[in-house]
């Protein structure tokens, strides 16, 4: 709703994910606070409340395309291009003296590979 009311170009795609995020934990203690990770939602261990986020980036880009029916572009950019125009840092879109940091995904949006200042990183 709020893209829908905003636009595409003033809503920026953005995870405060905990740290677990992008792992197969299911379970545990974080600053002392029980967890569990049930339906990909990070909650308490009673279930009272979300313990935080473990979305990632990639999620978000996924849940726009294929829950929300956004392009590919269009997604990414707001994950990208917005929320580095708002933070007024050089990075957010591939162009002559911008950051060489990519992030490339295969057809169903899963993380392949990553580039930062334009070398390789290993994935785990």
């Amino acid at each position: 709703m709020i893209i829908k009311i905003k636009g595409t170009d003033k809503v920026a795609l953005i995870t405060d994910s905990l740290e677990i995020a992008g792992t197969d934990i299911k379970s545990g203690v974080m600053s002392g606070t029980e967890f569990i990770v049930e339906d990909g939602v990070c909650k308490l261990k009673d279930r009272s409340a979300f313990a935080g986020s473990v979305a990632t980036a990639n999620k978000l880009i996924q849940t726009l395309v294929k829950d929300c029916g956004f392009a590919i572009p269009v997604a990414v950019k707001m994950l990208t291009e917005i929320p580095a125009r708002v933070m007024k840092v050089n990075k957010g879109v591939i162009a002559s003296g911008k950051d060489a940091d990519i992030v490339v995904f295969d057809d169903n949006i899963n993380v392949t590979g990553v580039f930062v200042d334009g070398k390789a990183q290993i994935l785990n």
